[in-house]
């Protein structure tokens, strides 16, 4: 048998970062069209087809990617909780604990409130107005509040053990008052309605904390 031979092209290699970084730049844009479409209409009223049409993909594509609206809205809360740094604002968190000085850690931790929440924050409240005639949401809502209050024991723990809490301050008081201090609807308070500056709402929150402290000595 004759087999007949010729130059064999080279199969053009796989380029998997290529499609990744194109996979996250889809995912990137439909995140920014869902966040700007939930804010400006609302949760019930946008469409996973307004989003998709904004940000330039199909419907099929939001659905895969992130399940629904509820997948979106809780994406877009967990990107917020990111900040803007390149370290997770929850790692940096954890690194000011590492500081002997307690004031200079709550001076951080209502500087990472002050980074996070412009974010973070009109995520909550959508999700929390949205609940109220969508019990899907109510779950996300409940594991938002939970992350949250969990993450306040954390901190007050940390206050306690590191002798740093005031004589007759609880860690439950005070991981309630810094729940309290840091939450959405005291942003909705003092930033949305009464117009507070960020960093006046930094620190309002500053302030809460130092209260739980025992005076500098020096």
């Amino acid at each position: 048998m004759i087999r007949l031979s010729g130059p064999v092209k080279a199969q053009r290699p796989y380029d998997s970062s290529r499609r990744r970084d194109a996979a996250l730049a889809r995912r990137a844009k439909m995140l920014e069209s869902a966040r700007e479409l939930f804010l400006r209409s609302g949760f019930a009223s946008t469409t996973v087809a307004a989003i998709a049409s904004d940000a330039g993909v199909s419907p099929e594509s939001v659905y895969k990617t992130f399940g629904g609206k509820t997948g979106l809205v809780e994406a877009l809360y967990r990107q917020g909780l990111l900040g803007r740094g390149a370290v997770p604002a929850y790692q940096r968190s954890d690194r000011l604990r590492t500081n002997p000085d307690p004031y200079e850690v709550a001076y951080g931790w209502s500087r990472l409130a002050m980074e996070v929440g412009p974010s973070v924050n009109p995520i909550y409240l959508l999700v929390r107005d949205a609940a109220l005639v969508d019990s899907g949401l109510s779950d996300l809502l409940r594991e938002m509040d939970e992350d949250r209050h969990v993450r306040m024991i954390e901190n007050a723990r940390y206050l306690e053990q590191a002798g740093h809490l005031r004589a007759g301050v609880e860690v439950e008081a005070a991981a309630d008052l810094m729940w309290s201090a840091t939450s959405p609807e005291m942003f909705e308070l003092l930033v949305v309605r009464r117009g507070w500056s960020l960093e006046r709402w930094a620190d309002y929150i500053y302030g809460t904390v130092t209260g739980l402290l025992r005076p500098r000595t020096t």
